[in-house]
């Protein structure tokens, strides 16, 4: 009977060790075997977003990224902004890299019968070897075309109608689609 006695008071004093807490336990982290990191609590904004697909640069080549933008916005700004504003750190770990300039703004696009016409600031033509510079244009236009309703895209730099170079070295005066930069990506989408 005393065996009996002795496990029903262990028992018991395990109930009661258990139940004397009545919230989170807090361990020192010295404690610990392993090291803790908090990861950073995401605020919610209560603003709806779209998935979208940017056009960033890895390698030489244009390299498709997925996002999320603010819904508000129209859809070819929010794209542009999102490209403009270049890889995120993690992108950054990744090699992912950008070949437009910093300090490049979007003064303005537009869609109207599937064609893009974008407006950069002249930061956008900074000078770089020849291979950067098609790289640049192609990130712009696969982040226009991979949208939905965009098939070829018009560059304007602070208002002013440009010309723009392919991968095939041709600079042209026309829209542009994607088959102009095929060679340097995959194709919007795939």
């Amino acid at each position: 009977m005393s065996r009996r006695v002795t496990i029903f008071a262990l028992a018991s004093m395990l109930l009661v060790s258990c139940a004397a807490s009545s919230g989170p336990v807090v361990i020192p982290s010295e404690e610990l075997p392993f090291r803790v990191q908090r990861s950073p609590s995401i605020e919610p904004t209560g603003e709806a977003q779209n998935r979208v697909t940017l056009g960033l640069a890895r390698l030489g080549r244009v390299f498709p990224v997925q996002r999320r933008v603010p819904s508000a916005a129209t859809t070819a700004e929010a794209v542009m902004r999102a490209l403009l504003d270049g890889p995120t750190t993690r992108e950054r770990a990744r090699r992912i890299t950008t070949a437009i300039p910093t300090g490049t703004r979007l003064l303005d696009v537009t869609v109207r019968d599937r064609l893009a016409d974008v407006n950069l600031s002249r930061e956008f033509q900074a000078p770089a070897a020849h291979d950067e510079i098609v790289l640049r244009v192609a990130q712009v236009v696969f982040t226009l075309i991979a949208l939905p309703h965009v098939s070829q895209a018009t560059f304007r730099i602070d208002g002013e109608p440009v010309d723009v170079v392919t991968a095939s070295g041709t600079t042209v005066h026309r829209p542009v689609t994607w088959e102009d930069y095929a060679s340097i990506g995959p194709r919007p989408g795939s």
